[in-house]
């Protein structure tokens, strides 16, 4: 049998006008049904639209269809909640007809017809559900649950309709004497087999009257969910028992309601109470969906400022640097009018950064857990994390890692976890000794972890951190190979742009004071408290030999006896250029050249380094060196004597990030007036590499012109610089502050000034 809602009439205009009570006004047709009809009335007594809904004429005179619908009215009636229809009136009219009226469902609509709209079609089978259990607790069941039978108004209620074949439980099953098999698709069963094809559970199905209970409109409600979620009906397989096949959150709960045993589905009550939780979810999601998608929005404009920043800055820093050093001020107006610029900018990006935090961690409050803004946090605060670690910033590290373990989904499981890995191919193999540079009284000292094998090494796993590779070959010189490595990297010495790791060459002899620097990446520059240090950035740097020292007062001599023009070269007092004052260093009787006083009244020590001397003596220097030797030895390149004395790490001196004053040759190293070391003194201030005075004694003439701004390349390349460029000095000064030792210090001097703190240090390119 039909039940309401039922379907439009062909000609709703054409229909005629039922006998009515004289207290109602006929308002039109609404649909028909296989068992009654429902028109729209005027209540004249309360002004007011019903709906009213009476027997077909043809049914009156019998007995089943009659009961069946006096106790529709009855139950509905009975059921007084705000899911369900509420009846005002029942009667019969003139003609002997059964009625009853109900409240208007102002631009109702089924839930069939809104299927498609997950979330709305889901919030009405919450609501139906609660209904349902309403009536359940009062012992009435509906036995035809189907989505035609939910009606949704337009101020969002929700109606469960059509009580026509509904019972209370405590009431006798007798045989219908009007049973049919019957069965017209989408169409209630009338007699024994009850309910819609489709909705009704295997016991209705089936005409076990007897076992029709809560849990068989329970199966109806799981089936209507199904077909939101599947946009089909559930397969027929569900009534044995087979899976739903449903890949959706909700598919458990559908599958607790579609279970052939009656007494092991959940309740109508839990069904609403679990839908109505995960819907509130849900709206939760969807709420911080908007806050995640709001930061997502604000970070492409944060990442534009920033490279408009970074444009304006590197433009800036190119005039400045093509203006030179005495430019008038009128002319530095236009870059300094761009740094400014970019200084708003980057203030700017950092208050839209700041928002977008914000939005993620609303997103979370509305939706713990959200995946979205948590991931989004993961990845902020991995950043953090890895900045923090580069800048020596132990406490900014411990907040980012606490953060990053709080909302880290496991994407950063190896960062938090600080693995690694290795891979070295070496040229003979050599035996690697793996080393961890631990703290030890503010120093990084050496400490012996494990014997690495046989080179070459793949993909060896370490802790993250800071390492020495001691790489030892039968018949060559032992080679100190730093590492550093971040958690999740991976170091295997590949070279930019190429494909596969280079081959480190370990050399078949070394003089006693050469230093091996191998080829590889470094850590340079991103010291803050450094005398104009370059930006933090890892640039590659091909294989070179420094000398362990700086050249000595010595084997300065030995290089004046060789030269016939010995007085151009000599070390002279820092007043200009070379003729200004007398040489410090003057030939003999003997044909050999000796140092005399200096201004101070000061005999230089041969063990001593050379000082007073400019950029061209030095590299007379090296060139007669490299002439003598037949190795190619030349001054080195500023960022090759950055590497050489402070390693890959980024470390703040040669020895660790503390600076104290008393470890390297400085002004403050000791009372008095500060001296020039010799060779055995001050031992703290070596190099992973084994240079010594990195950080003191004197500076070195460095090969390079002088610029502000680094090239953007990641590989330091051997360009020679112009006749007029500055040139790079770097390093710490015996009569200078210790701050000044700082490796990422840049200090630079016209090629043609002699200083008491300058000399120079030997290099070569190799192999």
């Amino acid at each position: 049998m039909k039940t309401i809602p039922l379907t439009q009439p062909a000609n709703p205009a054409a229909a005629t006008a039922p006998i009515l009570p004289e207290r109602y006004a006929w308002r039109g047709l609404i649909a028909v049904g296989g068992m009654g009809e429902v028109h729209r009335v005027w209540d004249r007594h309360l002004d007011r639209t019903l709906v009213l809904k009476q027997m077909l004429p043809h049914l009156i005179c019998s007995t089943g269809p009659r009961a069946r619908f006096h106790n529709e009215s009855r139950i509905t009636a009975s059921l007084n909640h705000p899911g369900i229809v509420v009846v005002f009136d029942a009667d019969e009219t003139d003609d002997g007809r059964p009625y009853y009226t109900m409240r208007e469902a102002s631009g109702a609509r089924t839930l069939r017809q809104v299927l498609g709209e997950r979330t709305r079609a889901l919030r009405a089978i919450a609501a139906a559900a609660e209904a349902v259990a309403w009536a359940h607790a009062r012992g009435v069941i509906h036995r035809d649950l189907k989505p035609d039978n939910v009606l949704l108004d337009m101020f969002g209620g929700v109606l469960v309709i059509d009580w026509g074949i509904a019972r209370r439980v405590d009431d006798a099953v007798t045989a219908n004497p009007y049973a049919t098999n019957h069965i017209t698709p989408g169409l209630t069963r009338a007699g024994a087999h009850l309910g819609t094809p489709g909705y009704a559970p295997p016991e209705q199905a089936w005409g076990a009257s007897e076992d029709h209970g809560s849990w068989s409109d329970v199966w109806a409600l799981g089936a209507t969910l199904y077909e939101v979620l599947a946009g089909r009906r559930p397969p027929d397989g569900a009534m044995h028992g087979d899976p739903v096949g449903l890949d959706d959150p909700l598919s458990t709960l559908v599958e607790r309601c579609l279970i052939p045993d009656p007494t092991r589905r959940t309740t109508a009550s839990a069904l609403a109470t679990e839908l109505r939780a995960w819907l509130e979810g849900e709206d939760r999601r969807v709420r911080a969906d908007q806050r995640v998608t709001d930061a997502d929005t604000v970070l492409p404009e944060r990442d534009h400022r920033l490279q408009r920043a970074a444009a304006l800055r590197a433009a800036a820093s190119h005039r400045l640097d093509a203006l030179g050093a005495f430019a008038e001020e009128q002319d530095r107006l236009e870059p300094w009018a761009w740094e400014d610029e970019a200084a708003v900018l980057e203030q700017s990006a950092a208050s839209l950064d700041a928002n977008a935090e914000q939005l993620l961690h609303a997103a979370l409050e509305i939706a713990p857990g959200h995946p979205g803004a948590r991931g989004r946090l993961a990845d902020r605060y991995a950043d953090t994390l890895r900045r923090a670690e580069a800048d020596r910033d132990p406490i900014g590290a411990a907040r980012a890692r606490a953060l990053l373990a709080t909302h880290d989904d496991g994407r950063h499981a190896v960062l938090l976890a600080g693995k690694a890995a290795l891979t070295l191919y070496t040229d003979p193999p050599a035996r690697a000794l793996l080393y961890r540079y631990v703290p030890s009284r503010r120093r990084r000292v050496l400490l012996l972890e494990l014997d690495l094998g046989t080179t070459p090494l793949r993909a060896v796993e370490i802790p993250a951190g800071s390492w020495l590779v001691e790489l030892s070959a039968p018949g060559r010189p032992i080679v100190q190979y730093p590492v550093h490595v971040d958690p999740g990297e991976h170091w295997d010495s590949t070279r930019p742009g190429d494909s596969s790791p280079l081959l480190v060459q370990i050399p078949p002899q070394l003089d006693p004071d050469d230093c091996y620097v191998p080829p590889g990446p470094a850590w340079l520059g991103g010291d803050p408290n450094a005398t104009d240090s370059a930006p933090r950035a890892r640039r590659w740097l091909d294989g070179f030999i420094v000398r362990r020292f700086a050249v000595t007062v010595a084997e300065y001599l030995a290089f004046l006896d060789d030269q016939p023009d010995a007085e151009r070269w000599a070390p002279r007092e820092s007043a200009g250029l070379s003729a200004a004052q007398p040489p410090l260093m003057v030939r003999g009787p003997d044909g050999r050249h000796h140092p005399v006083p200096d201004g101070a009244g000061v005999v230089w020590l041969d063990h001593w380094p050379v000082t007073l001397i400019d950029w061209h003596a030095a590299s007379a220097f090296c060139a007669w060196e490299a002439a003598r030797s037949g190795l190619p030895w030349r001054l080195p390149q500023h960022e090759e004597r950055e590497k050489a004395v402070r390693g890959v790490d980024g470390r703040c001196f040669p020895w660790g990030d503390h600076g104290e004053p008393t470890w390297s040759c400085n002004g403050q190293a000791r009372p008095g007036p500060g001296q020039r070391a010799g060779p055995e003194e001050f031992p703290h201030d070596t190099s992973p590499y084994g240079v010594r005075h990195g950080a003191g004694n004197v500076r070195d003439w460095c090969l390079d012109a002088y610029q502000r701004r680094p090239p953007d390349n990641p590989i330091v390349t051997l360009d020679p610089p112009g006749d007029a460029a500055w040139r790079f000095l770097r390093g710490g000064a015996w009569a200078a502050t210790a701050q000044l030792g700082r490796c990422a210090t840049r200090l630079a001097s016209r090629p043609d000034a002699r200083l008491q703190m300058v000399g120079l240090r030997l290099c070569r390119s190799w192999p």
